[in-house]
């Protein structure tokens, strides 16, 4: 049946939440290779029931987005489009103008976004608060700067995630001055120094709780640094250096002390523990790693 409601009585049943819980199904248990359309009734998407949809990793298309997500869903406020590689701006025009309420969107791996994209976002996006860009590198220096000195909402941005764009210091420091609120961050396969990452964790100290790294230069992300985030990232819980070949026990241990076995002996309740940590390929051995999973039963050890 195409009816999306049940009547009990005098009572209509509202069944929004499950068919949030039917398109995830199908995205993750079937729906990605579903191209263009899902088999579901054509008023599936009527009545402006979503608030947040995710179709990551799906093949879904332009006509898909336009048909029934920027025409049915003027309320959405999250968008998951992550590792969608048929997105393309003109996919990103058509959401964007039917969807000006959205608050989060998820783009990582859509590569086929450029610039234009960007232009989208500040002049279609006026809400927006959280975006995930990773992956989508063929947008330039050029995208990303418009983007951080121009959206309106810049002072309100709580997520940014460019991990695997040609940038440079410059854009970072661009990013954390602009956008002085951010709580997750994402700059990992960037060329960034030591200096700017300091400099980055320093000015957003007060909020910053994600901080993504992974493949950082080795240079920039070292026992020193790790060490030195202990007590200049007081709300950090989740810190992803995968990658880092230079971050050994002697970095991580001193973290964790400080932060999940010595805070009520340094009286230092305010400093967040650490709930996440992902050390894959860093110079901490096997046999570390270990003991840190033994020693730290209250961290997810991502390794």
């Amino acid at each position: 049946s195409n009816d999306l409601t049940a009547s009990y009585g005098s009572r209509r049943l509202d069944t929004r939440e499950i068919r949030q819980g039917i398109v995830k199904e199908l995205v993750e248990n079937g729906g990605r290779s579903v191209h263009n359309d899902f088999p579901l009734p054509k008023n599936f998407f009527e009545d402006d029931a979503f608030e947040a949809l995710s179709f990551a990793h799906s093949r879904i298309s332009v006509q898909f987005v336009g048909e029934h997500i920027a025409s049915k869903c003027p309320s959405l406020k999250e968008l998951d489009l992550s590792g969608c590689f048929l997105v393309t701006d003109k996919a990103i025009l058509v959401i964007l103008k039917g969807c000006s309420r959205l608050k989060s969107l998820t783009l990582n791996s859509c590569r086929k976004l450029y610039d234009l994209s960007c232009e989208y976002f500040v002049s279609k996006a006026p809400c927006l608060e959280s975006l995930n860009l990773g992956g989508c590198y063929n947008m330039t220096v050029f995208g990303i700067t418009h983007l951080l000195q121009d959206h309106p909402n810049r002072n309100n941005f709580l997520e940014l995630d460019f991990s695997g764009l040609y940038l440079t210091d410059k854009i970072i420091q661009l990013m954390y001055k602009n956008c002085p609120i951010l709580s997750k961050v994402g700059i990992g396969f960037i060329a960034v120094t030591e200096q700017t990452l300091r400099a980055t964790v320093t000015t957003l100290a007060p909020t910053l709780t994600t901080l993504r790294l992974h493949w950082c230069p080795p240079a920039s992300v070292s026992d020193s640094f790790v060490g030195w985030l202990s007590k200049s990232a007081p709300q950090l819980s989740t810190l992803d250096i995968t990658g880092c070949k230079n971050v050994t026990i002697y970095g991580i241990q001193p973290l964790l002390d400080s932060r999940n076995g010595g805070n009520e002996n340094s009286g230092e309740s305010d400093i967040t523990p650490i709930s996440q940590l992902t050390i894959k390929y860093t110079g901490v051995t096997k046999q570390q790693t270990e003991l840190i999973e033994a020693g730290y039963r209250d961290i997810k050890l991502v390794k």
